[in-house]
């Protein structure tokens, strides 16, 4: 069963590349974006310099983003490697049994999940409108989510349907 948007995030731990534990409750009182991402998907790869403007610009609001990669066959190597090579700023936390990813329903890259101060998910989905016919977004999703909580209101449009790379399972 997995999270809806409105419902409580319970709490979960995941390891960065180097080992160390990750808590999504370390960041209570924070805006936490948890973009699922993958190294070897090409949809993912096209949004990896918007993401690091995003984690730019909002990382001073007190924006916490955390990646998380649940794909089975992408390895710590040639996730460092996809990190190196598009410049990745954000931390990348590994999700290699996919149960994080299951927890949020979760089943193609890049999926954002935007979770509010109270550690409730206000927002799933796509990034943006983009699409494979449609190259340019009219809509940015995640920073009209992440605007709305910053100034206390609620998201106008918590849930719009992702498009991307199946997550690949062992």
């Amino acid at each position: 069963m997995s999270v809806s948007v409105g419902q409580p995030v319970p709490d979960f731990t995941l390891p960065d590349l180097d080992g160390k534990e990750h808590r999504l409750a370390e960041h209570r009182g924070h805006i936490v974006v948890l973009v699922f991402w993958a190294a070897t998907c090409d949809v993912t790869q096209r949004y990896t310099a918007y993401l690091n403007g995003f984690y730019e610009a909002y990382k001073p609001k007190g924006v916490v983003v955390l990646g998380v990669d649940a794909h089975a066959w992408d390895t710590p190597e040639r996730i460092r490697w996809a990190l190196e090579e598009h410049r990745i700023q954000f931390p990348m936390l590994r999700d290699a049994d996919g149960r994080v990813a299951d927890l949020f329903g979760v089943t193609v890259t890049p999926t954002v999940c935007v979770i509010d101060r109270e550690g409730h998910l206000r927002y799933w989905g796509a990034i943006d409108d983009r699409s494979a016919e449609k190259p340019w977004p009219n809509v940015v999703y995640l920073e009209n989510a992440v605007d709305a909580l910053l100034l206390g209101n609620d998201v106008d449009d918590p849930r719009n349907e992702p498009w991307g790379c199946p997550i690949e399972r062992a």
